[in-house]
């Protein structure tokens, strides 16, 4: 399928075909999926534990009050951290998966479908053995993170008291080697630029310089934005003008999906 897709569209659908394939031809006991743009801030074995015997675990994404619509077409579940044991029923779930990701996996919502995502949404119907993780500091995320209440004891950032464990980095933009925007439109707070965001950005610097000093041209990931774009990002520090924004968006989706039941 891949001359049929887009590179994002063709990744999405790898995800769980190289899941498969490691379950199905390594010598593991249990797997982890990833996305590439989260970052641990705690040790994960809480997590794990909380999973404990569990053949299949996955995590929501939590969408706050004011964009819970985004359920209806992005899903319930986020894939950033899919976990599935070696056994018959971690890998019947993600054989499902990986199935239906070669029929239909493209970056549009359609007939109840987006993505490899929206999938993940039928695990708890067909697989009764889906666990769905319930730590509060796992996959904190710019559609949640406004209305969570943020502190740092001992150097230890909590979210609404649990620990966080790992931040979705979503939409993170690096402008140059001294800027960055923390989350493109998204109101980020600026207990959450202090506490996350500055940490995150000061490990992308230390390996911009580690990758430059052994590739001087190296210049991936530099985002261009147009003056446009920028005053955008701009008025997006303001809590209202995302509440405005996200209002916009809600009559957007609402007519869209007018649309697809037609």
């Amino acid at each position: 399928v891949k001359n049929e897709r887009t590179f994002v569209e063709y990744a999405w659908t790898c995800t769980s075909n190289f899941m498969l394939y490691l379950l199905e031809n390594k010598d593991i006991e249990s797997l982890v999926y990833l996305d590439a743009d989260l970052y641990f801030f705690n040790n994960p074995q809480m997590v794990l534990d909380e999973i404990g015997d569990n053949s299949l675990a996955i995590v929501e994404h939590r969408y706050s009050k004011n964009r819970k619509f985004f359920e209806k077409p992005m899903g319930r579940f986020n894939v950033s951290f899919v976990y599935a044991k070696n056994n018959e029923d971690g890998r019947r779930a993600i054989k499902w998966w990986a199935d239906k990701v070669i029929e239909w996996c493209y970056d549009r919502y359609e007939d109840n479908k987006f993505g490899d995502q929206k999938y993940l949404d039928e695990f708890p119907k067909l697989f009764s053995y889906t666990y769905i993780v319930q730590h509060k500091g796992v996959n904190i995320a710019p559609w949640n993170i406004r209305f969570y209440k943020l502190k740092k004891e001992n150097n230890q950032i909590y979210v609404d008291n649990a620990p966080l464990i790992f931040y979705h980095f979503h939409r993170f933009y690096i402008l140059d080697e001294n800027n960055y925007i923390p989350a493109s439109r998204y109101y980020i707070p600026s207990k959450a630029i202090e506490y996350i965001y500055n940490e995150y950005w000061q490990e992308i610097k230390n390996i911009i310089v580690l990758v430059r000093n052994i590739k001087p041209e190296f210049n991936y990931g530099i985002k261009k934005m147009n003056g446009l774009n920028l005053i955008i990002e701009f008025l997006f520090k303001c809590s209202l003008f995302e509440d405005f924004y996200l209002l916009l968006s809600k009559v957007k989706h609402s007519l869209k999906y007018k649309k697809y039941k037609k």
